[in-house]
């Protein structure tokens, strides 16, 4: 009886570590297209930068820039529609880490702003801190989230993802 009862434990044992693993790379999976999405976003602002610095639009008004970005996110299968992600705290951590950045806490500067929060706009949102009056960046936020399609569950939950653009220049 003994023999017994010690495979039993040891069975418990395997399930346990199989668990462990499996939790750990869904979490890398999920982290890492949360990860990819930020840096494609970061990219195609700083495309359309280069391309599109002389006449002084941002990618956020023109739609030929938004609609390459969210088909880029389509095609990496990157995909969440909630619309309570780019909410308060997260604008708040935003504008926290640029005052962090700033020494001159009277300053008039650094001022942060919603840019595209859009909740229909795949999980991401994306702010503008004006650094003077000629310096700004943005930073970008994606959300790694968990989807368990098979039971119909969207989103079990989300953590977010930051990314700051370079700095640019008017």
């Amino acid at each position: 009886m003994k023999d017994a009862v010690g495979s039993t434990m040891l069975v418990y044992i395997v399930i346990i570590v199989v668990g462990i693993v499996g939790a750990i790379l869904i979490a890398s999976n999920m982290y890492t297209s949360a990860y990819k999405a930020k840096n494609n976003i970061i990219s195609a602002l700083d495309r359309y930068y280069i391309v599109n610095s002389s006449t002084g639009k941002t990618c956020f008004e023109d739609d030929s820039c938004i609609n390459s970005i969210v088909s880029t996110l389509k095609n990496m299968g990157y995909h969440l529609n909630d619309s309570d992600l780019c909410n308060g705290k997260i604008f708040a951590k935003v504008e926290k880490k640029a005052l962090d950045k700033d020494t001159d806490e009277e300053a008039e500067y650094p001022k942060t702003e919603p840019v595209y929060t859009n909740s229909s706009n795949n999980g991401y949102c994306v702010y503008k801190t004006t650094l003077s009056s000629s310096e700004y960046y943005y930073t970008v936020v994606t959300f790694s989230h968990l989807n368990i399609n098979v039971l119909g569950i969207g989103s079990l939950f989300s953590t977010p993802v930051y990314g700051e653009t370079r700095t640019y220049y008017n």
